[in-house]
Order: structure tokens, then C-alpha cells, then sequence
């Protein structure tokens, strides 16, 4: 079921700065589940489909305009490591339908001021990443060749749009050749089907500005420019260290630009300390500047930031 949108997001970024959800898999630990729920967050779409609706409609009472669905690891390279690859595309249809159905639901409570909606369908990297020191001989190429990415990145694409997503969301892009494969899987899917939707891209870098694999932003932004892409942008990073890449992303590239960032870094707990105000003081520069056109937030973030993002950006407006 996809909902039927009156305006494109397209359409919508000419007019607003979009909001982003935060994190699914904050809130998913917080609910106390069970130890063995907790190994495969994506694996909850079919069991508890309940959890990640109410997870998706607190961001949406807290302000978010776009949905990123349960499927961050829904590829079956990651999923193989649980004995769950052939249930790729369930988990990503099923992802995609229980956005959809949250935004339908939620839309009916709404008498005025309706904003616009759309469910992102979220691809993370896989579980395997191309190390530094890439050639023909290592382990990793012998193991993962670009066909087996793609592959993967098929099956993902296609539940997720055959779903109902909005747009594509690559992101967590450590390494340009997984992102790749990704993009080439997508323009795959699009010949098939015989329709597109939007792409949008994130990467994350070191603080040094590089991806995990090597390459620098700007090779990176290079690359990924001969793709057909709404908006590329940075997460899973501080926010106190996107400004300076995220204004060479804005320079270099005509696009729309997002960012998504951590609330800060984990401790020993796996917990983060950053307050909504604190990763907003590094944000909203960037904000007033019109350098951002989407944002949101990653790892450790909750819907009181959502709603913190919402405040500023309507504090901005006046």
C-alpha cells in the first residue's frame, strides 16, 4: 500500500527544509525486547510489525516528514549471517508497507495543517566492507564480488519499491564500491519496472574526511555525481565535525543536501550523551545558511529531536 502523495518530494524540497526521522534501533533497545529480538532489528517487521508502527508514528507526532524504513541490514550479505538471507525481500516489502500504513494511519488523526509524508527505503552498508589494501587476490574480492553485491542490493531494491518507498535512501556509505553497487542494482530495478523514483545518498566519513575504504570526499562526490541523485549528504557522524564537508558537499555538488547526524559518540554502554540542543548548535548555522534542505538524525537519536529539529526550523522561518 503506498500512500498517494499530492505533492513529490521533489516538489516539496523546493519549498522546505524536510525532516528526517532519527533512530530505529535507539528506540527499538529501549523497548526492552527480548535478547534474541534484539540480533536482527529488521527480523521485527514480521514479528512484531505492532513495535516498528508506534516507533514510526512517534516520529511523525514529533514533526518528521520522511520515514526511514526498518531495513538498514535487510540485504541478504548481512542477513546471511543469521541464516536469513531468503527472507530479504519480505523484510523489505514488509518494511515499506508498515511505513506506508503508519503515514496512512497517522494522516487520519490530522484536521489541519496537514504536512507532506514519504517513507524512505533505507539501505545501509553490508556486513562486509572492500579494506584499504583492495585487489584481485584478497579474501574480500574472493568473497564479494560486485555480482554478489548487486545482486543483494537487487532483491533489496525491488521488496522496498515493489513495497511502496517514496525514494531510495543509500546511506552509512563507508565504501564507494558497495554504494555502487547499490546505485547500479537501482538503475537495474528502474529498466525493469520502467519507472524511477528519487535517490537519495549519505556518506560517512572519518574526521579526516575520507570513507572508511579511502577515497576522499571528493572523489567520493565525483563518483557518485555520474548517477542520477536527489540529494547527497553525511550521517552516522558528530555533527560537530559535518559543517566544513557538508559546505564542500553544497559547493561542489548541485544538489540537495542532507544531513542525519549521531547524538554524538557511544560509550562503553553503547549510549550516547548528546542532547538535541547541543547537536542543533552545530546544525542550525548550516540551516540559516539554506546550505541544508533535509535533516535528521542517526545513531542515539530520538523523536525529542525530531521535535527539537521541527522548533528550530520553525524558529528559522519567523
Amino acid at each position: 500500500m503506498q500512500v498517494q502523495q499530492a505533492v513529490s518530494i521533489t516538489k516539496a524540497l523546493q519549498s522546505q527544509i524536510l525532516i528526517l526521522d532519527g533512530a530505529m534501533g535507539t528506540l527499538i533497545q529501549n523497548s526492552l525486547l527480548a535478547k534474541e529480538d534484539k540480533s536482527v532489528y529488521d527480523l521485527l517487521n514480521l514479528t512484531k510489525p505492532e513495535l516498528i508502527t508506534q516507533i514510526h508514528t512517534d516520529y511523525l507526532l514529533a514533526g518528521a516528514h520522511i520515514l526511514k524504513t526498518n531495513t538498514f541490514n535487510a540485504n541478504a550479505i548481512s542477513l546471511a549471517n543469521f541464516g536469513l538471507e531468503s527472507l530479504a525481500y519480505r523484510l523489505n516489502f514488509s518494511g515499506a508497507q508498515i511505513a506506508q500504513q503508519a503515514i496512512l494511519e497517522f494522516n487520519k488523526t490530522q484536521t489541519k495543517n496537514k504536512e507532506v509524508h514519504f517513507v524512505a527505503g533505507c539501505m545501509g552498508p553490508t556486513s562486509q566492507m572492500r579494506p584499504l589494501s583492495f585487489d584481485s587476490n584478497t579474501q574480500f574480492q574472493k568473497n564479494m564480488d560486485f555480482s554478489k553485491l548487486k545482486n543483494a542490493y537487487y532483491t533489496q531494491a525491488k521488496g522496498l519499491m515493489e513495497g511502496g518507498v517514496d525514494v531510495f535512501l543509500i546511506e552509512t556509505i563507508v565504501d564507494l564500491y558497495t554504494a555502487k553497487a547499490a546505485l547500479y542494482a537501482i538503475e537495474d530495478l528502474f529498466k525493469e519496472k520502467q519507472k524511477q523514483i528519487p535517490i537519495l545518498c549519505s556518506l560517512t566519513l572519518t574526521k579526516e574526511g575520507n570513507c572508511f575504504s579511502g577515497e576522499s570526499l571528493a572523489h567520493s562526490l565525483s563518483s557518485l555525481s555520474k548517477f542520477s541523485l536527489l540529494s547527497i549528504g553525511l550521517n552516522c557522524m558528530e555533527a560537530q565535525i559535518m559543517g566544513p564537508y557538508l559546505e564542500q558537499i553544497a559547493s561542489q555538488f548541485p544538489l540537495y543536501v542532507s544531513a542525519h547526524p549521531n547524538a554524538g559518540l557511544p560509550n562503553t554502554l553503547g549510549q550516547y550523551s548528546q542532547s538535541p540542543a547541543q547537536i542543533l548548535s552545530f546544525l542550525t548555522p548550516l540551516l540559516k545558511k539554506s546550505i541544508l534542505h533535509i535533516v535528521g538524525g542517526c545513531c542515539g537519536t530520538t523523536p525529542a529531536y525530531t521535535k527539537a529539529v521541527a522548533d528550530t526550523l520553525h524558529c528559522i522561518r519567523k
